[in-house]
């Protein structure tokens, strides 16, 4: 039984602790770019109505409906280019 626990001392003697590792550097810093959206106005997204069936008689109305309706949606794509690209207003 001595000559168990003195080889046992022995063995744990001869060990040596483990190495210090020297301290982790710390995390370098990312940047990564976040992209941020203007938001588009509600105005600029209204749909327009015009009458879609109506008779020969009336046909004549529907087109113009339709046109201004045109003109109202190319208005509302040009302001949305003209803020597309602009930085995002701060609240």
């Amino acid at each position: 039984m001595r000559g168990f626990v003195l080889a046992a001392a022995a063995a744990l003697a001869a060990c040596q602790s483990a190495p210090k590792s020297a301290a982790p550097r710390p995390a370098a810093i990312v940047q990564v770019p976040v992209p941020t959206y203007v938001p588009v106005p509600e105005k600029l997204t209204a749909r327009c109505a015009w009458e879609r069936d109506v008779p020969p008689s009336k046909s004549i109305k529907a087109a113009r409906e339709r046109a201004a309706c045109l003109e109202q949606y190319e208005a509302n794509d040009d302001a949305t280019r003209a803020i597309q690209g602009q930085p995002v207003p701060v609240e």
